[in-house]
C-alpha cells in the first residue's frame, strides 16, 4: 500500500534571458503564504538550486540577490505543494541585463579653463580591464556609451 507523500521538491534554474547561459550565485528565498522565510538557496555553477521536503502548502519564490549587471526578478513566483505530488516542480527563471550607461568627459586646462583637445582617456572596469579608449575633441569633450553597469 502506497502512502500519500506530504512533501514536495522544487528545482530552480536561473538563466540569462538573452543567451540562456546559467547564472550561478543568485539567492532565492522560499516564503510561505504569510511571507515567512522557509529556506534560502543559492544557484550553483549550472544555474540550479533545489529545495527539498517542503510541506504541503502555498509558497512563493523570491529572488533576493541577483548578480551585478542583472535586474532582479520583480515579482515573486507563486507555487503550491500538494499532497501526493510525485514530481518536483521545476522553474526556469530568466534574468535580464541591466541597461547600459553613458559617460561624458570634459578636459580643461586647470589655469586658463580652456578645453584640451586630443587627450586620451582609458575607461576601465572594476578589474582594471580597459573597456573603452576615447580622445577629447576640440571642445575638450569625449563620450563613452554602452557601458555595462558597474
Amino acid at each position: 500500500e502506497n502512502e500519500m507523500v506530504d512533501t514536495g521538491n522544487v528545482e530552480i534554474t536561473k538563466i540569462d534571458k538573452d543567451n540562456k547561459a546559467p547564472l550561478a550565485g543568485v539567492v532565492f528565498e522560499v516564503q510561505d503564504d504569510k511571507g515567512k522565510v522557509v529556506t534560502k538557496v543559492t544557484t550553483d555553477k549550472a544555474g540550479k538550486a533545489t529545495v527539498s521536503d517542503l510541506s504541503v502548502g502555498k509558497y512563493k519564490l523570491v529572488e533576493v540577490e541577483s548578480l551585478p549587471g542583472y535586474k532582479k526578478l520583480e515579482k515573486p513566483v507563486p507555487f503550491e505543494i500538494t499532497k501526493g505530488m510525485t514530481k518536483s516542480l521545476a522553474f526556469t527563471v530568466e534574468n535580464e541585463m541591466v541597461d547600459t550607461g553613458n559617460v561624458e568627459i570634459t578636459k580643461i586646462d586647470k589655469d586658463s579653463k580652456a578645453p584640451l583637445e586630443n587627450v586620451v582617456f582609458e575607461v576601465r572596469d572594476s578589474k582594471g580591464k580597459v573597456v573603452a579608449k576615447v580622445t577629447t575633441d576640440k571642445e575638450g569633450k569625449a563620450n563613452v556609451s554602452d557601458l555595462s553597469v558597474g
